[in-house]
C-alpha cells in the first residue's frame, strides 16, 4: 500500500463519504500539496504533511471528530490518560463503587448481628445457670 501512496504527486485531492479515523499514513505523502476532506465524518488528529498544514478551514470543515492545532479544531489529547472520562464511564464506576460499599456494609451488618445474637444467647445461658 505504501508504494501506491507515493504515486500521488502534486495533485489536489477532493474526498467525500469517508468516516472513521484519519490515517497517519498521510504524513508520508510529502508530494501532496492540496487536499479537501470537508463534509466527511473523519476523526482524530490532522496528519502532519504539507497539504494539511496549508489547508484552510473550508478544506476540513464539517468533520466533527477532527482535532489539531488548526483554526476551528479542538486540540488533540496526547495520551489516553489525559482524555476526560466519558460521563457513562464515570457513572459505571460510581455505581460499582456504591454497590461494593453497600455489599460490604451488609456483610458487616450481618456479621455484627450474628455476633450480638450469639453473645445474647451466651449471656442468657450463663444467667439461667445462676438461677
Amino acid at each position: 500500500m505504501m508504494r501506491e501512496e507515493r504515486k500521488i504527486r502534486g495533485e489536489r485531492v477532493l474526498v467525500h463519504n469517508l468516516s472513521g479515523l484519519i490515517l497517519a499514513t498521510f504524513d508520508r505523502l510529502s508530494s501532496l500539496t492540496s487536499i479537501n476532506i470537508s463534509y466527511n465524518e473523519l476523526e482524530g488528529p490532522l496528519p502532519n504533511c504539507k497539504a494539511f498544514q496549508k489547508a484552510s478551514f473550508n478544506e476540513y470543515r464539517n468533520n466533527s471528530g477532527l482535532c489539531g492545532k488548526m483554526s476551528g479544531l479542538r486540540p488533540c489529547y496526547t495520551t489516553k490518560s489525559s482524555k476526560p472520562m466519558a460521563r457513562k464511564t464515570k457513572m459505571v464506576i460510581a455505581i460499582t463503587v456504591i454497590g461494593c460499599l453497600l455489599l460490604l456494609f451488609s456483610i458487616e451488618g450481618c456479621a455484627f448481628l450474628t455476633y450480638v445474637r450469639g453473645r445474647r444467647k451466651q449471656q442468657q445461658a450463663v444467667a439461667a445457670e445462676h438461677i
